[in-house]
């Protein structure tokens, strides 16, 4: 249901319930005006026997105060006349036991005061009063047990008197049944508009509802229920005696989704609900309006107080549209899978195809430097060479970048020197660097092993890769790569490697995308350089298939810095051993 509809059924009910409480205030002024109006005169003609009373006093007092009360109730808001009714009930009844003690028969005006509290009142109010009732009578008990308080009248003579007899059936029988009477029709309104309103509520439901009693005969279905189902079950019913819950199942039918099997009875949710099982099904399917829907149905089971199970609550919801759109996401899905996979293919075909001529041109360049040439020629042979290489690297990028895609790239382990592959790592950035005013900076921690054990072809690969994007995008400045060592044990040490670059920087709203496929940054402030644009994303694939992950600090102008923790075996003893292991928590 919309919010908007709830919220509107909500302002109703509340309304309503606002004029019922206005309507039992009403109810309340007039019955006590015609308790009064025959109580107080026959209270009054006991004062020629008895002496005039203080409480004769009080009750020409109230009588008055009512009379104005019962004129402008019309025009007095509901909390004023609930206040005004409690509080004349519950001055009367105090005064009568203060008079009376026990025998006082507006005793159960106090009593009435209390209830109409209750009913009236909010919570705090009616504890108040109880509160207050509750100290009257022990201050009563207290007075009279004392001697502090003593009796108005002679008991014995009072009740050998007709009028008293009278005022006890008049008034207090009156007040109970006034009360009572009010209160009845209070509550049994109430529930009325609450059920009201909850049934509008169930009809404005998306869902169909079907209410079934204990012996599986229809007891509500909302209005939903007829156009999802396209049959009336209750009108149905009505029409038919005798039913057993079968004939609900026969009449909405069903098979399992895409079978002609029939959706067994025993599974239904609302059969199961009617045995006290809570459950749901998604793979019903009804025929409606000659056309198979799919439904998704619930089942709950209603239980009353003493836990004795009277209703069985079922909800059909049609799905057809979203199981159809479900469908077509999981076709989209593999066709989009299928042209990922093909993609993937054909780039690992094209980078094997392309390196095959690459090699052989860096090998006809190696023979052609044998050769006699001048000057010029060395010079345009060393470019060529330069350039074939950096293709090579950048088919390299893709075929492995198209393999990590595929899950197929691998780690291959063995003894390496960690001055050896930095060495390397240097005379490949300085060999790119070429006559560019940039400083390659190496720092390797002195405490760190130089004998390690793991893949330092692929570690060569990220740092490359990452020292390369470093250097494309420093026109003048230092590119610096530094090892610390961070922990070391028996087995292994945890190493973190950092490539600093004083270059053109990384835009933030492009520091997320670096390690995506095929992106470059192409704006004002970081012009396109050459390349794919895959070496941050194999370097961050290949850092992940080693256990960890890269980091990026970067700022316009400043320079980026790309860093990653890296834990790596001593020589082992035992090869079985995982090549890396899991990284620390807090690393």
């Amino acid at each position: 249901m919309p919010h908007s509809t709830s919220s509107q059924l909500s302002t109703e009910l509340t309304r309503q319930l606002a004029s019922i409480r206005r309507e039992l205030a009403d109810r309340l002024v007039r019955g006590v005006f015609w308790i009064g109006l025959l109580v107080v005169p026959v209270s009054l003609s006991r004062a020629p026997a008895t002496g005039w009373l203080p409480i004769y006093t009080l009750h020409l007092a109230v009588a008055c105060l009512y009379v104005g009360l019962l004129l402008y109730r019309r025009s007095l808001p509901t909390w004023l006349k609930a206040g005004a009714i409690v509080a004349i009930l519950f001055t009367v009844g105090v005064a009568g036991v203060l008079s009376l003690g026990l025998a006082a028969p507006s005793l159960w005006w106090l009593v009435g005061s209390l209830i109409v509290a209750n009913v009236l009142f909010s919570a705090r109010g009616a504890r108040a009063t109880m509160l207050a009732a509750a100290v009257a009578m022990v201050g009563a008990a207290v007075g009279f047990t004392t001697g502090w308080l003593t009796l108005a009248v002679d008991l014995n003579a009072y009740m050998r008197e007709p009028t008293a007899w009278a005022t006890l059936l008049l008034g207090a029988g009156g007040c109970v049944v006034v009360v009572f009477q009010a209160v009845a029709v209070y509550n049994r309104s109430v529930s009325l508009a609450v059920e009201h309103a909850m049934l509008q509520w169930v009809d404005g439901l998306p869902l169909g509802v079907l209410v079934l009693d204990v012996d599986g005969h229809v007891h509500y279905g909302n209005e939903r229920l007829e156009d999802v189902l396209a049959v009336n079950l209750v009108a149905l019913h009505k029409k038919t005696t005798g039913q057993v819950p079968a004939d609900v199942f026969d009449t909405i039918g069903g098979k399992v989704a895409g079978t002609a099997k029939r959706f067994p009875a025993g599974l239904h949710p609302l059969f199961r609900a009617m045995h006290g099982e809570e459950s749901n099904v998604e793979d019903l399917e009804i025929m409606v309006r000659g056309e198979p829907r799919r439904f998704r149905v619930t089942g709950r089971p209603v239980r009353n107080a003493e836990d004795e199970l009277v209703y069985s609550v079922g909800t059909f919801e049609d799905i057809t549209e979203r199981k159809r759109s479900e469908f077509e996401l999981q076709r989209t899905r593999e066709r989009a899978d299928s042209a990922s996979r093909a993609k993937g293919q054909l780039l690992a075909n094209m980078s094997h195809e392309m390196r095959t001529p690459i090699d052989m041109q860096l090998g006809l360049l190696q023979l052609l430097r044998r050769t006699e040439l001048n000057e010029r020629q060395k010079e345009y042979v060393e470019r060529m060479d330069a350039v074939s290489r950096g293709l090579l690297a950048t088919v390299n990028d893709v075929l492995d970048y198209s393999e990590s895609a595929s899950g197929k790239l691998v780690l291959v382990p063995r003894l390496f020197h960690i001055d050896l592959l930095l060495a390397e790592l240097r005379q490949r950035l300085l060999d790119q660097i070429g006559d560019r005013p940039v400083q390659v900076n190496i720092v390797c921690d002195p405490q760190l092993p130089m004998e390690l054990y793991g893949d330092d072809a692929r570690l060569l690969q990220v740092l490359g890769n990452l020292g390369d994007n470093a250097v494309k995008f420093t026109c003048k400045g230092m590119v610096t790569v530094e090892v610390q060592l961070k922990e070391r044990d028996a087995d292994s040490v945890l190493m973190e490697f950092a490539v600093r670059d004083t270059g053109l920087g990384i835009a933030p709203r492009d520091r997320h995308r670096v390690f995506s496929g095929f992106f470059q940054a192409d704006t004002p402030e970081v012009p396109r350089q050459g390349g794919a644009g895959v070496g941050l994303a194999v370097a961050d694939r290949l850092v992940r298939l080693m256990g960890s992950s890269i980091a990026v600090s970067s700022s316009v102008g400043e320079g980026s810095t790309f860093t990653f923790p890296l834990r790596v075996l001593l020589v082992p003893e035992d090869k079985e051993r995982p090549l890396y292991p899991e990284m620390p928590e807090e690393t």
